[in-house]
């Protein structure tokens, strides 16, 4: 209740706090709490203080903060990261620069890729029982299908007085302030570190070799706690590696009339190819959308996958060929979206990769259904880069 007539704001404080013995998964993956206020004044002529005068509610959302998991070392953005270590762990004394030890770039060594994935987990003040980080490799390229292996880990924890982190001897189930690693994946990539009350930081060096072209790789990776490890958080991670060995864009946003694409070729791929004897060449397709009322371009764009796959292979060249000279196939060229109208303009071809005037030859695109053979577009095969 206010004084009578009291000038200025009244301002109401007060603290709360989270019951341990809310549900797990709520706390695990956060939750929202909704307060309401009211303001009531006193009755005119009475005593009650029953008559409502305004009511306002505001929302409190918990974000369920347990932990990270993130790649390439420290110097890579991430936000979930960032507000970790700032809202979470810098009041037990760790610092951008003790958070980061130990931490690598994504480099590249005699054709092998090799990254550094971590998870930090918070288990402070939480008493957690019988503790395990699982994160098991190999991880497999979503595109080129090769192999993310495991090269070493490191398991450490954050010792609150000290500043400083310990590293735990997995053969010995021991912590130290010596540095220690692990050489041997444990079996399923389970590493149970036992009860823990603070930050722990599980650390593995991966490597891939042989990547073409971008690829992606996930990594998907657990902490899990208590009897039966039936209390658990998720961590994710994906990372893009490897440079794109093409890339095409429209010269500017809004398109004319007679708009100007650029297709550039990555120089390390020309360079490579040429190492190792193989021609490089570019191709292109444009396609008239006046086909789009026939039921072949339907099926282009919306039949089933075997549809998609049967329509593709009725397309050739202005001989009848199904691919170029170099043996790539002209189906596994064509642009399916279709392209309204759209022609080469000749000498129109420049090669910046050499500094001059780039060569290319122009097919008609035809396309058979049944007896009907119809042009449908234009394909284009530059000469060798």
């Amino acid at each position: 209740m206010f004084p009578a007539n009291a000038p200025g704001k009244a301002i109401v404080k007060f603290s709360t706090s989270l019951n341990n013995n809310d549900d797990y998964s709520s706390l695990r993956n956060g939750f929202s709490k909704d307060n309401k206020a009211y303001l009531y004044q006193k009755e005119e002529n009475g005593n009650k203080y029953s008559v409502k005068v305004a009511e306002d509610t505001t929302t409190v959302r918990w974000g369920g903060m347990w932990g990270v998991k993130y790649h390439g070392g420290y110097d890579q953005k991430n936000g979930i990261r960032d507000a970790l270590l700032k809202d979470h762990l810098s009041d037990k004394g760790m610092t951008d620069k003790s958070f980061a030890e130990l931490d690598e770039k994504i480099k590249v060594e005699n054709g092998k890729h090799k990254v550094q994935w971590d998870i930090v987990f918070d288990a402070t003040d939480k008493n957690l029982t019988n503790v395990k980080l699982r994160d098991a490799l190999p991880l497999t390229g979503r595109y080129s299908k090769k192999a993310m292996t495991f090269d070493k880990a490191m398991v450490r924890k954050w010792d609150v007085n000290g500043h400083k982190w310990l590293y735990f001897d997995y053969a010995n189930k021991t912590w130290s302030t010596d540095v220690k690693y692990i050489t041997t994946q444990p079996q399923d990539g389970v590493y149970a570190i036992g009860d823990l009350n603070t930050v722990a930081k599980l650390t593995i060096w991966s490597e891939v070799e042989g990547l073409k072209g971008i690829d992606r790789f996930s990594n998907n990776a657990r902490v899990m706690w208590g009897k039966d490890s039936k209390k658990y958080v998720d961590l994710s991670e994906g990372i893009n590696l490897g440079n794109k060995s093409i890339i095409k864009r429209a010269e500017s946003y809004y398109i004319e009339s007679n708009p100007k694409w650029n297709i550039k070729v990555s120089k390390t791929t020309v360079d490579e190819n040429k190492a190792k004897g193989i021609k490089t060449y570019v191709y292109d397709a444009l396609i008239d959308t006046s086909i789009g009322d026939t039921d072949a371009h339907y099926k282009l764009i919306n039949g089933t996958s075997n549809d998609k796959v049967d329509a593709r292979e009725n397309f050739s060249l202005e001989n009848g060929e199904k691919q170029f000279a170099s043996g790539v196939k002209v189906a596994d060229i064509v642009y399916q979206a279709g392209t309204a109208k759209m022609s080469y303009e000749d000498d129109s071809f420049a090669d910046s990769l050499n500094n001059g005037k780039l060569k290319a030859t122009v097919h008609t695109l035809y396309y058979t259904k049944d007896t009907q053979k119809k042009a449908v577009g234009k394909d284009l095969r530059s000469n060798r880069l």
